[in-house]
Formats: structure tokens, sequence, C-alpha cells
């Protein structure tokens, strides 16, 4: 069921053994922050854990969630997408050494290639890559994957569940390798069997059902369109990298295909991840995420808010205590009917909460928020009652928020932004149009130092 071995040192057992290890051991990787993904996930859509919320509505309590970490991505994304896409060019290409004319023309004709693929939908960088933003803002990084596909360059997102690293690497610069998974049609699989560096078999094809047991909705497709569950194990070979691709966990569809063009997978991040001084399996590739210092400080507000919503109910339907023998019924009493009683005094009302001190505890828990994430009604376009609202305060609060943005931004332009385009241009220089470089004198067999 195997393609040919390249690696003449080991038999096709090992070869099998090696591969399969490297993705068990980056998927163990990845296992280690599902928890931490779902539960920034859950923040920035607005769901209450559920034990919580069937816990409150069983016992016939508020149960609402109140969006202050949404609200807070929803700032920091919107800051960086108007940062990167309100110039008609998302990343410029000059010559490393401005005095070459014959590198300042490469670098033109580069610049006016990919203004061209863009102009022309072949290259659609702004979907793709506000996706990978906002995912960015919320999870713990972003991925895309830059390739040259037919004509055109083509950039493509990738999800974190998708894409698991060398558990040791702490980033691109350092990992050995990276597994993206893959959920491909049948039919695009046969395709892939007729590139080079596939070996693809009755055998193999006779395998593919075996791998389709994604979930239910799946098997319920025509054959053609069932998703094949894809591996890809992309291997650093010295200066190089080097791709191999297993079926689901049986059958190695290539192994050790040469990468001409280097690795097309790039990572970004907007904050590091800090390790613990006790802490020696953490997936150090993985970033932070601007909403984790945000989460406590939503559940407590969303703990307060609600209790607020029960003691406003309280005071609309007010609770009522009747002494025994007083000759209320309790059910005319509720429709608000007239009632004779023989004594007043045995009916008393529950006094309901009073929300006054809990209002003074949501200001504060607004304050600390603003703390945390640098994030005002301000800068979020809301009104609020709390902070420094003169036009010194307001102003300190938006430099504030505005240096953290920077940050985020610059993150992103080292991490993610700068590799991918670097890349991009290359490809682009190697693989254009030639009548974008018809007046370039440099030789199109060697890279420019851009």
């Amino acid at each position: 069921y195997n393609a040919p071995i390249k690696n003449k040192e080991m038999n096709m057992t090992e070869r099998h053994q090696e591969l399969q290890s490297m993705i068990d051991n980056a998927k163990a990787g990845y296992e280690s922050i599902e928890g931490n993904l779902l539960e920034l996930g859950n923040a920035y859509t607005c769901q209450m854990p559920e034990m919580v919320r069937q816990s409150l509505q069983k016992r016939g309590k508020s149960s609402l969630f109140f969006p202050a970490a949404p609200s807070i991505a929803l700032k920091t994304y919107t800051s960086i997408v108007t940062t990167y896409f309100s110039n008609p060019d998302i990343a410029t290409s000059t010559p490393e050494d401005p005095n070459d004319p014959a590198m300042g023309k490469a670098a033109e004709a580069i610049q006016e290639s990919l203004r061209y693929y863009e102009r022309h939908k072949l290259l659609n960088l702004f979907p793709v890559l506000s996706r990978e933003f906002l995912n960015a803002c919320v999870y713990l990084g972003c991925a895309v994957k830059v390739y040259w596909d037919g004509d055109a360059p083509r950039v493509d997102g990738i999800k974190l569940r998708d894409l698991w690293f060398d558990p040791a690497a702490t980033s691109i610069r350092d990992a050995q390798y990276l597994v993206p998974r893959m959920y491909i049609p049948r039919y695009k699989v046969q395709k892939l069997a007729k590139k080079n560096g596939f070996s693809l078999s009755a055998e193999h094809l006779a395998g593919l059902q075996a791998a389709t047991n994604i979930n239910e909705r799946n098997q319920k497709q025509p054959e053609k369109y069932q998703l094949i569950e894809i591996f890809d194990i992309y291997e650093r070979n010295e200066n190089s990298w080097q791709l191999s691709t297993m079926l689901g966990n049986e059958i190695i569809l290539r192994d050790s295909y040469p990468l001409n063009d280097g690795l097309p997978i790039f990572f970004g991040r907007l904050l590091p991840q800090l390790t613990m001084s006790n802490e020696y399996d953490s997936v150090e590739m993985y970033g932070s995420s601007p909403l984790e210092y945000v989460l406590p400080l939503q559940s407590e507000m969303n703990q307060i808010r609600n209790q607020q919503l029960d003691a406003i109910r309280l005071q609309l339907e007010p609770r009522y205590l009747f002494q025994k023998g007083s000759g209320v019924n309790p059910f005319t009493f509720y429709n608000q009917r007239i009632h004779l009683v023989n004594d007043v005094g045995g009916v008393k009302e529950f006094k309901a909460p009073d929300t006054g001190q809990s209002n003074a505890q949501v200001g504060q828990l607004q304050l600390e928020l603003q703390d945390v994430s640098a994030v005002t009604p301000y800068n979020t376009g809301t009104t609020g009652s709390v902070g420094n609202q003169t036009a010194t305060g307001t102003a300190i609060l938006t430099e504030e928020a505005n240096q953290r943005i920077n940050v985020y931004i610059h993150s992103l332009n080292e991490t993610l932004i700068e590799p991918m385009m670097g890349h991009l241009a290359k490809l682009i220089w190697r693989y254009g149009q030639t009548r974008f470089f018809k007046d370039v004198t440099l030789s199109r067999a060697t890279d420019p130092d851009l």
C-alpha cells in the first residue's frame, strides 16, 4: 500500500513508524491546548459553559452572556484589518540595495505582478487574511499556506485544529516537522495520484474507504465527494524541506518529496507564550490570545449581571408570605384580584435584593477589563459610565489602546506577514507571467535580494 521509500537506510516498516510517530507527537501537542481553544471560542461566540447554563435555567435564574470579550476581540481585529487593508498594497517590494537599478527593476516587476493577480481576483488576500486575523485575535495564532497553483499564486487559511507542530519547537525557524491535516474529496485524491511524487495503486484506491469515517454526514455523501483524511508531514532536511503524505494512518502516498520552493506554511501570533519555570511539556510554538486575560473577568461579569437581572425580576414580581388561616387564595392573589383577609399583618412581602452595591461592582469590573485589554468604551464605539471621561482621560486611554494594537501588528508583521509576502514574491519571480519581467535584466534562475 505504500510509495517507494527514498530513504534507503530504512525499510518500509521503520519509515511508516517514524512518520506515524511524528503525527502522534504533533497531535498530542495540539490536544494539550485544545481545551484552551474551546474556552476562547466559547467566550467570543458568547457561549456560557453548558453545565453552568443548565444549572441556572433549571433553577429559573437568568443565564445571559454579556459580551465584553467579543467587543475587545472585535476592536483589536478591526484595528488590524484597517491597518493592513487601508492602503492599496498590503506590502511593498523593495530591493535590499536601493542603489542597484537591476534589482530595483525586479522589485517593481514583482510588485506590478502582485497587483495584477489581486486586481483580477487570481489572488484575493482580503477574505483569507481577514479571517486569519480574527483567529489570531481570538485564538493562539493563525496560519496560512502559500503556493503556486496553475497560473497564479494562492494563499489558503489553515485552521489550528488541522495544523500540528513539532512539540519541541518554539517557532517555524527551529521546527523539525509540521503536520497539516486535510480532508479532501475522494476524486481529488485520485487526481493527485497523477501528479509528481504520488504513488497510488489499486490497493490504495481500495484502502480509501477506511479513511472516510469522519462523521455521519460524510458517510451520506456520494462516494466521489466523500472526504478522505490526509496527513502531510513536512520535514526539515538540513537547510531544505521535504514532504511526505499519508492516507489515514496506514498508507504512505509519497515519501521525502523535495520542496524546491521551501516550506509553504506560515504561522503568526499577536503575543508570545509565557512558559512557567516548572513547565516542561508546553508547546511554545503557539502564542497567547489577548482574550486569555479577559476570561476570568468575563465570567465574573456574567455572574453579577445575571444576579442583577434576577434581583430586578424579584422587584417587578415580588414574593409574599401568608400566614395560615389568613383567608388568602395564592392563585387569586397572584392574578391581582381583590382579597379579604382576617389579619393584614399575616401578609408579608419578601424584600428583593438591593442592586446598588452590585452596580459599583460592575463598574469596577469594567475598569479592570479596560486595564487588562487596553480597550475602552471609546475604542469600541460604545458609551460607558466608568473611567475618566474628560478629554485628557479619553486621550490617555486611546493612546494606551493604540500602543497595544501597535505591538500586535508588529508581532504579526514579524511572524506572518513579512515571511508570507517574501515567499509570495519568490513564487511570482519564479513562476509569474514573463510579460511582467520583459524589462528585467536579472536572471530569474536566481532569487532577487529583496
